[in-house]
């Protein structure tokens, strides 16, 4: 993914962006849940990210594929609920912000990284772009092993009562979370996308 102007981005950048972050666990999802549904358990965890949950100026492929795969998860849950499978359970789950070869420079592949500075010269104006460098400083300091510890805790199973078909954010403490269960389960828009109306 490159940071870029909507009507400057080639169209396959952004299907190729839809077919990486929704098709990909899309084809992985009805590969797996006929399997799970057999056995009766099994457990998804879709790597979504915090990009989907609201409108990022530049990065609209990114944004709109993993909308579309945190609401993905949360209707694939609420079939495998009204087929009453307790122990199959599915996650969209934003990693933390993690520098890594995605956003960072890699000199194998210049130009090819997030936040490379070819990659944000591109964008119009001199302030945006120092906007985009200090929110990449700001964003990305998370550690790697939060995703991978939430993963097993999710995995394991001691959540899918509480955030089964939920869009969970490593950076929240889960814990807590879970000390809330009851005040998550009485309003359905808890760690989920929606639309408020006046």
């Amino acid at each position: 993914m490159l940071v870029q102007t909507f009507d400057t981005q080639p169209p396959e950048a952004f299907i190729h962006e839809l077919a990486v972050n929704l098709h990909g666990p899309y084809y992985l999802m009805r590969l797996l849940l006929p399997h799970f549904k057999s056995q009766r358990s099994g457990c998804v965890l879709n790597i979504a990210s915090r990009a989907g949950t609201v409108a990022i100026p530049y990065s609209t492929g990114y944004c709109a594929s993993k909308a579309a795969l945190i609401n993905l998860t949360a209707c694939v849950q609420k079939e495998i609920d009204v087929e009453g499978l307790d122990d199959v359970h599915l996650y969209s789950l934003h990693p933390g912000g993690i520098k890594s070869a995605m956003t960072l420079s890699n000199p194998t592949r210049p130009g090819q990284a997030e936040y490379s500075p070819s990659s944000i010269s591109t964008l119009p104006a001199a302030a945006t772009r120092s906007a985009f460098t200090s929110a990449f400083d700001t964003l990305y300091n998370d550690s790697p092993y939060l995703n991978g510890m939430a993963c097993v805790a999710l995995a394991s199973g001691i959540a899918k009562h509480v955030l089964r078909g939920k869009y969970v954010d490593v950076g929240q403490d889960l814990e807590d979370i879970l000390a809330q269960a009851e005040a998550i389960k009485q309003d359905e828009n808890l760690y989920s996308l929606h639309t408020r109306f006046l």
